[in-house]
């Protein structure tokens, strides 16, 4: 059964991946054909969010679209949340200081109340169920604040990454930003089982999972499966990690996540090699 599970995502992931291949060619296809202002913004958006997922080193050019609309049309919210995907990018590739540097002139924006006035998109999971201008600021600072404990986890600065995620928790609960904090703690409890804090990290996916269900989540979840198995199976608990490794599959499976099935398969190879 555990060598028939990894066959199935060998055989799952190269499909699926074949399958997202003509996402960009017909996005870019729109993008090259269309002059207002607002779409290039969502259908550049829509492509750096591809490639961050996908590509990471193809992305650029597309959050410098955002950026350069958001500012040409003053769209300052706009302007804090492509700042914020710039310095998540630059995160995952480098230079650490230009991340740090794109993520504090987004912080200056978002801490702005006059920046309330204007933003265009934001992803669902960063809306609260009041979508006022005021909560909508705040759960873009949060959002900063957790991109911003990322990058000190990156460097090693714990005491500053405990203080920015905290915060982040924080306005996630004042505007009861649930889908926020659903990614926040899973994201948290990544950070935590990778600085050995185990007992904490499954506290924090356990809280993840727990708003899952509460609010009928299905995005991501797979990956929060993936994680917690992760965490069971560094505290050696073989049998636990296996169900989680099982539960996210079929998840994974039914939500086409490329990024939550290759997660499970070295999650997979792992409970395989220890069997």
């Amino acid at each position: 059964m555990k060598s028939t599970s990894i066959l199935l995502l060998l055989l799952w992931l190269p499909v699926f991946i074949v399958a997202q291949q003509s996402i960009p060619d017909s996005l870019k296809g729109l993008l090259a054909n269309t002059k207002d202002d607002s779409t290039r913004y969502e259908i550049s958006d829509r492509l750096f969010n591809f490639y961050l997922s996908s590509n990471k080193d193809y992305a650029f050019p597309f959050i410098e679209e955002c950026l350069l609309i958001a500012r040409k049309n003053d769209k300052r919210l706009s302007q804090a949340t492509c700042l914020d995907n710039k310095g998540t990018l630059l995160r995952h590739l480098g230079p650490y200081p230009e991340s740090l540097q794109c993520y504090l002139e987004a912080f200056d924006i978002a801490q702005d109340p006059e920046s309330e006035k204007s933003i265009w998109i934001l992803p669902p999971w960063m809306l609260s169920a009041d979508r006022s201008p005021k909560t909508t600021r705040l759960n873009v600072l949060g959002n900063l604040h957790m991109g911003i404990a990322n990058l000190f986890f990156r460097t090693g600065n714990t005491e500053l990454l405990t203080y920015h995620f905290s915060e982040a928790a924080r306005i996630g609960e004042e505007t009861k930003g649930f889908s926020f904090l659903f990614y926040l703690y899973a994201t948290m409890g990544v950070a935590y089982k990778n600085l050995n804090k185990l007992d904490s990290a499954l506290l924090l996916e356990q809280k993840a999972l727990s708003i899952a269900k509460q609010h009928g989540y299905k995005d991501f979840v797979s990956r929060v499966l993936a994680y917690t198995g992760d965490i069971h199976l560094a505290m050696g608990d073989i049998p636990l990690a296996r169900k989680f490794f099982y539960e996210g599959l079929r998840l994974a499976f039914e939500e086409h996540d490329r990024s939550s099935g290759l997660h499970l398969f070295w999650l997979g190879k792992e409970l395989y090699r220890r069997k």
